[in-house]
């Protein structure tokens, strides 16, 4: 199974109503080229033949207004059928994105009707800290004090007790998530 979250939608220019059956489409802000969006193109219930045709998928966000344009790949052309995977650029801004495909073939120009999808806040950051188990530097530290055991402050100041090396495992099972700071004796 590949890495994606893929929609398929149907856009008709003479019947509303199809559209209103399409799926709602959410994406997460910042996630690249895992949203492939497979697209029929018609006009009253019939496909519209894109043979020789030029297809742009074209978006504008809510809160900027910035235009993004991508080119369509042709899935079966003469059955109407394109795809189109989002970039970074198009799940960018969080809120709703209002998007329309352009179909240009010589002289002509057809628009799709506008359809839209939501993009949604993603609670990842580059500045997320990443999850340690401390236990195993835990043992080594005490390893290096050594058994006759070694004050013991914590990053906030705070001295616990002295122990020995045996004592501080006997407090510490195998799933403890407690972390305790040690520095040898002076």
């Amino acid at each position: 199974m590949a890495l994606e979250k893929r929609y398929q939608i149907k856009l008709d220019n003479m019947d509303k109503k199809v559209q209103s059956q399409n799926p709602k489409m959410t994406f997460k802000q910042g996630d690249c080229n895992v949203y492939p969006i497979e697209i029929t193109l018609l006009s009253g219930g019939e496909p519209i033949d894109l043979t020789g045709s030029t297809v742009t998928f074209i978006s504008k966000t809510a809160k900027t207004s910035k235009e993004i344009a991508g080119a369509c790949e042709f899935k079966d052309a003469p059955k109407g059928k394109i795809s189109y995977t989002l970039t970074t650029s198009e799940v960018l801004e969080v809120g709703k994105v209002e998007a329309e495909i352009i179909c240009v073939k010589g002289e002509q120009q057809l628009t799709s009707t506008r359809f839209s999808y939501e993009v949604e806040d993603s609670i990842s950051t580059e500045e997320a800290v990443k999850a340690s188990t401390e236990y195993g530097v835990f043992l080594e530290a005490l390893k290096n004090v050594g058994s006759g055991g070694g004050v013991v402050p914590a990053p906030n100041g705070v001295v616990v007790e002295e122990k020995t090396l045996a004592e501080y495992e006997a407090l510490a099972p195998d799933d403890s998530d407690e972390t305790i700071y040690l520095i040898p004796r002076t």
